[in-house]
C-alpha cells in the first residue's frame, strides 16, 4: 500500500506567486549580454535606501533597480557612500539613457530613467555603487506605506481579485502605522532549487509584516485583512528585585568605531553596509573622530590629524579643477502682461458697465461678485486707438473654505505696434488646515520690436496639515530688442523664500543680473552674468549655511571667463563641524578651460589650504620687496 500526502490550500494558494517573475534574456542592450542570462531582474517598492542595484550594462554603465515596469524615482547615487549630487538628466527610457553623449554626462554625474527603473553613470566607478529610489508605482502613483503595498501586491502579482482584499484596513493599517516603508530584492535571492518559487508574495509579505508589528491573513470568506499586533493597553513595568529604579550594574562600550552609515529602527532598512575599504576616507575620519572624542589618546589624535591632512587636500582640489558650471543668461517671458489684460477690450466702441450680484456655483457655494467694464475705442485712420479697463471682486463661501479675490486688468493700445497693460491679481484663502494670501503684478510695454516687463509675485502659504509655512518672494524685470539679425536683452531676477515643514526650517535668497546679445548671423551669445545665492538650513542632523557668488562672461560656447566664491558652514550632530571657502577663476579659449584656485577648510578644528596655481609670489605691503617667487614656467 502506498501512502500520498495532500496538502490542502485554501486562500493561501494564491500567494505562492513568484514576485521576482522577470530575468535578463543575455540577448544585448536592456536585456544585457550571456553573462546574465537567467538572472532574475531587481524588484523594488517603496522608499529603499543605500541599495546596491547590478550593472546590467557594463558599456554604457547602466544600473537597474526595478525590472518590472515604472517607478516613482532615484532619489540619490553614492560613491563610496558619498553622493554624487543631483541627477543631469531624466529620461524616459533605457534607449534615451545610453543616448546621452559623454558631453552631456561627463565624469561625476548620473543620470536616470524611472520610467524603466534604470540610472546610469558618466564615468567607471572606483568604488562601490549604492543608491536610494522609489520603486514599482501604482496607477502612476509611487507606493510608499505597508497596507497600500500589501493590497498592490496582492492585487498585481498574487490576482487576487480586488473585493477580496480589505482596502479599509490596508488604509486603517497605514494610518495606525504612519511611515514610509520599502523592500529591495535582486538576482542574489534565486534559490538553488526551483521547486519553490525564489521570493513568493506570501513569504514577501509575511516578512514584511514582521517588521512593522503587522498581520495579513484571509477570512473565512477569503477575504485579505489586516492589522497591526499592538496591545491597547499601557504597559506596565515588572522587576524581579521589585526596586522603583533601575539599577546599573555595569557600563561598557564597544571597542571599535561604529561604520558611518545609520541604520532607523523600525520601518527603514539599510540594505547595504560599507567596509573599511568600501567608503569614503573623508566620511570614516569624520565618524572615526565622533566615536573616539575626546577621550583618545594623544598619538590618536595626531594620527587622525595627519588623516584629515591627507583628505581635505583631495576634497579642496578637485572642488577648484573642476570646471564651474555655466550659468545660462535669464529667459523672461515678454508679453505676459498684454496678453492677459486684453480681456479688459470690449467689442463696442465706448462702454461703461458696472454688475453686481449673488449666485450658487455648481458645487452648491455662495458667490458675491462685482464686475466693471470700461473700454473706449476709436479709428484714426488706418490705427486703432483704445483702451480698457476690467475689475473683477469675488468671495466664495462653502461648507469647507472661504475665498476673497480682485482681479484688475488695464491695457492701451495704438495700433498694432503700440502696448502697454497692467494686471494684478490679490487673493486670499481659507480652509480647515490651510490657509494662503498671494498677490501678482505684472507690468508690460511694447514698442515694435521692443518690449520691457516688471512682474512681482508675493505668496505666503500655512498648511497644518503637512506642518508647512511658506512665504516667497519673485521679481522679474527686463527690456529687450528684437529684429531680424540680433537680439539684446538686459534682465534682473530676485527670489527670497522661507519655507518650515517637519523635516526642517529652509532660507534662500538668489538674485541674478543678465545682459546678452545674440548675433543670428554668426549664432553666437554674448552673455555677462552675475549670479548671487545665499541659503541656510535646519533640521534634526544639524545645521548648514552655503553662500555662492558666481560671474560668468561669455563671447561663444568656445570662449568665455567666469569667477566663483562659495562659502560653506556645516554643523551635524555626529560631531562634524566644517567651514570652508573656495575661490576659482577660470578661462575658456577655443574649448580649452583653465582654472585657478584657493580652497580652505576649517574642520573639526584642523584648518588645511589649497592652491591651484602656476605662480605664486608674496610681496611687502609697499609692493617693493618680493618675501616668496614661486614659478613653475
Amino acid at each position: 500500500m502506498a501512502n500520498a500526502q495532500l496538502p490542502l490550500l485554501g486562500p493561501e494558494a494564491e500567494l505562492k506567486k513568484e514576485v521576482l517573475k522577470s530575468s535578463y534574456a543575455g540577448t544585448g542592450a536592456s536585456e544585457s549580454l550571456a553573462d546574465f542570462k537567467g538572472q532574475l531582474k531587481p524588484f523594488a517598492i517603496g522608499t529603499v535606501e543605500n541599495i546596491e542595484p547590478p550593472m546590467f550594462d557594463m558599456e554604457y554603465l547602466v544600473y537597474q533597480y526595478h525590472g518590472y515596469g515604472p517607478t516613482g524615482d532615484v532619489l540619490a547615487v553614492y560613491e563610496n557612500a558619498l553622493p554624487l549630487g543631483a541627477a543631469r538628466y531624466t529620461v524616459a527610457s533605457y534607449e534615451e539613457l545610453i543616448g546621452l553623449t559623454a558631453k552631456q554626462l561627463p565624469p561625476g554625474t548620473w543620470a536616470k530613467a524611472p520610467a524603466v527603473g534604470m540610472y546610469r553613470l558618466g564615468a567607471e566607478p572606483f568604488g562601490k555603487i549604492t543608491a536610494d529610489v522609489i520603486g514599482a508605482t501604482d496607477r502612476g502613483q509611487p507606493l510608499s506605506s505597508f497596507g497600500a503595498i500589501a493590497a498592490w501586491m496582492l492585487r498585481e502579482i498574487a490576482g487576487v481579485p480586488a473585493d477580496k482584499i480589505d482596502t479599509d484596513g490596508a488604509e486603517a493599517l497605514d494610518r495606525d502605522f504612519p511611515h514610509t516603508w520599502g523592500n529591495y530584492l535582486d538576482g542574489r535571492d534565486e534559490p538553488e532549487d526551483d521547486s519553490d518559487p525564489a521570493i513568493s508574495v506570501g513569504d514577501f509579505l509575511r516578512e514584511a509584516a514582521s517588521h512593522v508589528a503587522a498581520y495579513v491573513f484571509p477570512d473565512r470568506d477569503g477575504i485579505w485583512r489586516f492589522g497591526r499586533n499592538v496591545s491597547s493597553k499601557a504597559p506596565i513595568m515588572l522587576r524581579q528585585s521589585k526596586a522603583s529604579a533601575p539599577v546599573v550594574l555595569s557600563i561598557a562600550m564597544p571597542a571599535t568605531a561604529t561604520r558611518a552609515h545609520k541604520v532607523r529602527v523600525g520601518s527603514r532598512r539599510c540594505f547595504v553596509t560599507h567596509s573599511d575599504d568600501e567608503i569614503s576616507s573623508a566620511l570614516k575620519d569624520a565618524v572615526d573622530e565622533a566615536v573616539n572624542g575626546v577621550g583618545q589618546k594623544v598619538d590618536e589624535v595626531q594620527a587622525g590629524v595627519d588623516d584629515i591632512r591627507k583628505n581635505f587636500k583631495s576634497l579642496v582640489l578637485p572642488a577648484m579643477v573642476e570646471p564651474i558650471a555655466d550659468l545660462k543668461e535669464l529667459n523672461l517671458k515678454y508679453g505676459e502682461a498684454i496678453g492677459k489684460a486684453q480681456g479688459a477690450l470690449h467689442r463696442e466702441n465706448h462702454i461703461a458697465i458696472t454688475a453686481l450680484g449673488t449666485r450658487v456655483d455648481e458645487n452648491g457655494n455662495l458667490v458675491a461678485e462685482q464686475i466693471t467694464q470700461l473700454t473706449s475705442r476709436v479709428e484714426n485712420g488706418e490705427e486703432t486707438v483704445e483702451a480698457g479697463f476690467k475689475n473683477v471682486r469675488e468671495t466664495i463661501a462653502g461648507l469647507d473654505f472661504a475665498s476673497a479675490s480682485e482681479v484688475t486688468q488695464m491695457i492701451a493700445e495704438y495700433g498694432e505696434d503700440v502696448s502697454a497693460a497692467f494686471r494684478e491679481e490679490r487673493r486670499v484663502r481659507a480652509e480647515d488646515d490651510e490657509a494662503l494670501a498671494e498677490s501678482i503684478t505684472d507690468m508690460g510695454v511694447r514698442i515694435g520690436d521692443t518690449e520691457g516687463k516688471i512682474s512681482e509675485l508675493e505668496r505666503i502659504v500655512i498648511d497644518e496639515g503637512g506642518d508647512g509655512a511658506l512665504a516667497e518672494r519673485i521679481e522679474e524685470l527686463g527690456v529687450k530688442i528684437e529684429d531680424e539679425t540680433e537680439a539684446r536683452e538686459a534682465a534682473i531676477q530676485g527670489i527670497e523664500r522661507a519655507y518650515i515643514d517637519a523635516d526642517g526650517v529652509v532660507a534662500e535668497s538668489v538674485k541674478t543680473l543678465s545682459s546678452s546679445v545674440f548675433d543670428e548671423a554668426s549664432g553666437n551669445s554674448i552673455v555677462s552674468i552675475i549670479k548671487a545665492n545665499a541659503k541656510t538650513q535646519v533640521d534634526d542632523n544639524g545645521a548648514r549655511a552655503e553662500q555662492i557668488n558666481a560671474i560668468n562672461t561669455r563671447l561663444n560656447p568656445q570662449n568665455g571667463a567666469s569667477y566663483e566664491q562659495n562659502v560653506q558652514l556645516i554643523s551635524d550632530i555626529n560631531g562634524l563641524m566644517s567651514s570652508q571657502v573656495t575661490f576659482k577663476v577660470q578661462t575658456e579659449v577655443n574649448g580649452t578651460k583653465v582654472v585657478g584656485g584657493l580652497g580652505i577648510i576649517n574642520q573639526n578644528g584642523y584648518v588645511d589650504t589649497a592652491f591651484t596655481t602656476d605662480a605664486f609670489s608674496i610681496w611687502t605691503p609697499t609692493g617693493k620687496q618680493p618675501l616668496l617667487i614661486v614659478d613653475c614656467h
